[in-house]
């Protein structure tokens, strides 16, 4: 059985390492930095762990802030809104007060 590699460019030291094909973190066995495999369509990259790390934390802590100024944006706004049947026509009418 062969296994298929890839040659890629160590993101800190830039030594040319050969990696199976499959995986998605390694360390470089010249500097012992971490990487993360990147597959696009058509090629592989090998970025710094820790900078993969930081960008995912990052947009994590802005999509949270993002939900919280939405949450309490919405509950601001619901207890001033009101519901009213109209007597006359059955319908629910909504006004903020």
């Amino acid at each position: 059985m062969t296994i298929e590699t890839v040659r890629i460019l160590c993101a800190s030291c830039g030594a040319a390492i050969a990696i199976p094909a499959d995986l998605d973190q390694i360390s470089c066995a010249h500097c012992g930095t971490p990487l993360a495999i990147v597959h696009g369509d058509g090629f592989v990259a090998a970025l710094l762990a820790k900078a993969v790390t930081r960008t995912i934390e990052t947009s994590a802590a802005s999509t949270q802030a993002e939900l919280r100024r939405l949450q309490f944006q919405q509950e601001r706004l619901l207890p001033r809104t009101q519901e009213h049947r109209s007597p006359a026509y059955g319908q629910i009418m909504y006004w903020h007060t």
